[in-house]
């Protein structure tokens, strides 16, 4: 199981793909425009497009993969299989 957090955006702004070993999580998070009299003094949100790696285990490649976003968070199951390069829907 990899969870992500990644609030503040839908899930047809996230892509997730396997290629070998590797499952891709990539998307964008579209700024948020603040009303032109707003002052940041603190901001912990990035905004743009993001991208990360993270590599799964050879038993597990190809096999049953199932995406999950919601509230914030993407929850992504896999479950052993073959070595052929899928790409995954978000639910």
């Amino acid at each position: 199981v990899v969870i992500c957090e990644v609030a503040g955006i839908t899930k047809e702004n996230v892509r997730l793909t396997v290629t070998n070993e590797l499952l891709h999580i990539s998307g964008i998070r579209p700024e948020d425009k603040p009303p032109a009299s707003a002052t940041f003094h603190n901001l912990e949100i990035e905004y743009g497009e993001f991208e990360r790696h993270i590599h799964i285990p050879n038993a597990f490649v190809g096999g049953n993969i199932q995406a999950q976003y919601s509230d914030g968070f993407l929850r992504i199951e896999i479950e052993r299989g073959s070595s052929e390069a899928i790409k995954i829907e978000v639910e």
